[in-house]
């Protein structure tokens, strides 16, 4: 007996409508990524490598794919391409304190290279690719304790401090000979800052360990970037609505120093650009999102779609903290349980077991715990939305300790202005509380 099959495929078709033949259908959109940081580029400026979701991720900076680098529960950060193209350096906190690893520029196992236990920033490599630039602070423990150091990656040595004194975003040039650095500043994304404390751009000579400073203007000149041949570089500089790029050229013969603006935009910053070693790309965030500009070449910037695949494996968008201590504690009338509020949570917990349970698990910052006079119910201030207000927490089975319940009731008390602390019941059927129209405590969890 012979038997049709394609009767049975349109009948199962026919029986299941939903079902379907064509996979885009299933398909889900790609994750777009945006905030992307830590920018750095391929030698010839082809591929751009970059920080997101605490990983490093690789793409071609004329788009495409994006390609994950790194897959570790801890964060990796500051990639930073060899002067060949053939390894990433880079830092991560997986070891315990941020580390330099370097590994193959297509991924693969990262190798640690060092070791201090307080640890780097990353922000270069040296020309014959032995040693790094990086910034740490060691023995300067006082405001401004930065200072750039040569690190070997070829085997464990002394690190050499390059310069006594507090330095930021260092970029080296190609022969290895100046560093270009930034001193003091406010933060860089405060627009618009005018005056004394504006950062300053300053090159430090390694041949005569000389200093010199370059842009002292008043305004923020941030995140310096060699050109090659030395002859001038790319920076950021203040304005009212931002950082807008800058190039400066350095003085020749006759000829001044002088500076042009390079390419800005009207609502915000160009922010943490970075170049490539030929000088072809140069890449920046502005906004969310990451532009790519090819000096010569383009007119102005283009942005640059970046996303992964609704399937890719991410971490939760959860932040988690821990503590080791808890404040506020209450105590039942027996003495045989407690409750504290631990970093705005409400945690219940036995004396003989210590098995602590979670009992709150709000936005909100918990309080002020404290058991009803016949242990029935915990009372506590919930600060919440700039208000303060007082709510009672029940167990969801009476019949069972506090420390043995899975889930609790919570009812609001009150719902009024002013701060509501120092709850103390009296021996009648009322609670006493502390309110004040004006309070400094935290208004959300930290």
């Amino acid at each position: 007996m012979r038997f049709d099959f394609r009767l049975i495929v349109i009948l199962l078709i026919a029986a299941f409508p939903r079902l379907t033949l064509d996979p885009r259908a299933q398909a889900q959109e790609p994750i777009a990524i945006r905030m992307a940081s830590d920018f750095t580029l391929s030698p010839d400026g082809q591929t751009l490598v970059f920080r997101w979701a605490n990983e490093l991720w690789a793409t071609s900076t004329l788009g495409g794919n994006v390609s994950r680098l790194t897959n570790h529960p801890a964060i990796d950060s500051e990639p930073r391409f060899s002067p060949d193209g053939k390894r990433i350096a880079f830092v991560s906190n997986r070891s315990g304190s941020n580390q330099i690893y370097v590994m193959d520029a297509q991924g693969g196992i990262p190798e640690q290279k060092t070791f201090h236990s307080e640890g780097y920033s990353l922000a270069d490599w040296f020309p014959d690719g032995n040693s790094v630039l990086a910034l740490a602070s060691r023995d300067h423990f006082w405001r401004g304790g930065n200072r750039m150091i040569q690190v070997d990656i070829t085997k464990r040595a002394a690190e050499k401090v390059l310069l006594d004194d507090t330095a930021s975003n260092p970029s080296l040039s190609a022969d290895g000979k100046n560093i270009l650095f930034v001193r003091e500043g406010e933060r860089w994304w405060r627009k618009g800052y005018q005056g004394e404390r504006a950062a300053q751009i300053w090159l430090l000579d390694l041949t005569n360990n000389t200093t010199k400073e370059l842009l002292h203007e008043k305004v923020e000149c941030l995140w310096p970037l060699w050109m090659p041949g030395g002859k001038s570089f790319y920076f950021a500089k203040g304005t009212e609505h931002g950082l807008d790029l800058w190039r400066y050229r350095f003085a020749t013969g006759d000829q001044p120093a002088r500076q042009r603006k390079v390419w800005g935009f009207d609502d915000d910053s160009i922010a943490k650009p970075a170049i490539s070693r030929n000088g072809s790309t140069i890449v920046f965030r502005h906004l969310f999102d990451t532009y790519v500009l090819r000096p010569g070449k383009d007119q102005q910037p283009t942005k640059l779609a970046l996303s992964v695949a609704a399937d890719t494996d991410l971490p939760e968008d959860l932040l988690r903290s821990s503590t080791s201590r808890a404040e506020q504690v209450a105590f039942s009338d027996d003495g045989l349980e407690i409750a504290m509020s631990v970093n705005g949570d409400l945690w219940v917990m036995d004396t003989e077991l210590k098995e602590p349970i979670q009992a709150t698990r709000s936005d909100a910052y918990e309080e002020s715990p404290i058991f009803a006079n016949d242990g029935k119910s915990l009372w506590f201030s919930r600060r919440q939305d700039g208000q303060v207000d007082l709510w009672k927490l029940e167990p969801k089975d009476p019949s069972k300790y506090w420390w043995q319940q899975k889930e609790f009731v919570e009812t609001r008390m009150t719902e009024s202005t002013g701060s509501k602390t120092n709850l103390r019941f009296t021996p009648f059927p009322a609670i006493r509380t502390t309110t004040n129209r004006q309070s400094s405590h935290p208004t959300e969890k930290s």
